[in-house]
């Protein structure tokens, strides 16, 4: 890809749910991200996911903050 040639679509991975493993994750064919003004768009050729961020809700983290922040009181 040259610079300033985007392409209408990329490849992605997404996830559908959380605790389901792998079996979660699905490839799909989205549109390209639109650029604005004082942005750019990075092409990336890999990435990784590990097993907390597919195995556990997306608000662990907060729900587990919050129960420690209680136990303080």
């Amino acid at each position: 890809m040259h610079a300033g040639v985007r392409p209408a679509t990329m490849r992605a991975v997404q996830y559908n749910g959380y605790g389901g493993g792998a079996t979660g994750l699905k490839f799909v064919e989205v549109p390209v991200t639109s650029v604005n003004k004082n942005e750019v768009l990075i092409k990336v050729e890999a990435g990784s996911i590990n097993q907390f961020d597919f195995c556990n809700p997306p608000n662990l983290i907060d729900m587990q903050l919050e129960a420690f922040a209680d136990s303080l009181t």
